[in-house]
Formats: C-alpha cells, structure tokens, sequence
C-alpha cells in the first residue's frame, strides 16, 4: 500500500460519531498503522496517567503527504496493553486524495438503499444518521457485507438522488435493538455530486433554523 503517512508523522483521526483527534504515528507498513495517544492529550504530555481514548469506533484517518491530503478508512482496530498503548489500525481501503478542507456535515433520515452485497439478492433499505461529502453513516435492517467491501448506495438528497459506489468503513449492532449501523466511504464524488451533497445539507440546516425561529 503506497502513500502512507511516515513514522513520527501526525494523523487526523474520524470516529464514527463524526468526532476527530490527532494522533502520533509510530509505524506504517503493509496497510497498517500503529499509533500512539492524541497529540492534544495536555496530561499525557505533562507524564501523568491519562485514560486512553476510545478508539474502537475510528473510521478513518487522513494526513498531508506529498502537497496531497490523504485519507483511508480504517477496518479493524487493536489496542496494545500497558500505561503507554499503541493502536494497531488496519485500513480498509488504499488511502485516496481529498481536499484538505474538512467535510461539511449533517442531515438525518434520508432514504438509503444499498446493492451489490455479496451473496444477497436485491436491494437493503434503510435510514441514513449522518451524511458528508465523503461519507453516509446509516442503519439497516441487516447487513451480509463486511469491512473494505464496494457496494452500490442510492440516497434520497430532497429531490436529488445520489447513486455511486462506497466502501465499507465500518459496520456495528445499533443499540438498542437488531438493527446495524453501517459507514460507507463514496468512491470519489465528482464535484457536481460534491457540490449536490453540501447544497442539499446547507439548506436542510437553513430550513431547521427557519422553522426554529417561527416557534
């Protein structure tokens, strides 16, 4: 896997959530990164004891190389013992070129369907939780993919629709309940369809502050 960020070098880290964090790299070969604690953890660096983040839900990482800002989604995480962990992270995809700018994010109930899933027939719908120009977080009924697989997505934008192929960053039991929450990463948007997606949600947030204004 080529253009991974150099050890000593500083990631930008996506949880699923949609929250972010820096973190140290210490390693990076065959796919894989290992890192170490947020570089914005004031106690860590002062020597005292810290809670370690909770990085089990980390979606992605991205970092500047090469005049470039690139970013891949993260498959598995692993976490080694001891005062001092490290996180082995297992990325899903080949790192991608994005624009250095931070997504714009929101929505929330949109219509999602998803085709393409190995060994299943037809169409799986669902409900979207969160949408970005780089990503949709949804929740389904059911889901027969796993990590890294492509899979056809077709999202309800208002009176758009949006149809490409997404990979799979992460897939977990939405809870409470049976149903799974699924984070597919688009396949290079263009930028009609970039542009689609930050419209649709400027004016989804405009009309909520429309409507809260009107109480």
């Amino acid at each position: 896997m080529e253009n991974l960020p150099p050890s000593g070098g500083i990631v930008e880290g996506v949880l699923a959530d949609g929250t972010t964090c820096a973190l140290f790299v210490r390693g990076a070969d065959d796919g894989a990164l290992t890192v170490m604690r947020p570089a914005n953890d004031l106690t860590a660096r002062r020597g005292q004891s810290a809670p370690a983040p909770d990085l089990e839900d980390l979606a992605s990482v991205a970092w500047p190389l090469g005049g470039h800002w690139y970013v891949a989604p993260v498959g598995a995480v692993r976490v080694s013992a001891g005062s001092d962990p490290r996180w082995h992270l297992v990325l899903a995809a080949d790192p991608v070129v994005v624009n250095r700018r931070r997504f714009v994010r929101g929505g929330g109930g949109e219509t999602v369907e998803l085709a393409g899933l190995a060994g299943h027939r037809g169409v799986v719908a669902g409900t979207a939780l969160n949408i970005s120009e780089n990503a949709v977080r949804c929740q389904v009924p059911q889901f027969p993919g796993g990590l890294a697989d492509v899979v056809r997505i077709r999202l309800q934008l208002g009176e758009r629709v949006l149809d490409v192929p997404a990979t799979v960053g992460s897939v977990h039991h939405a809870w409470p309940g049976p149903d799974v929450e699924v984070l597919l990463h688009f396949d290079r948007l263009s930028d009609a369809e970039e542009q689609g997606v930050r419209q649709y949600l400027f004016q989804r947030e405009l009309a909520a502050r429309q409507a809260a204004r009107g109480r």
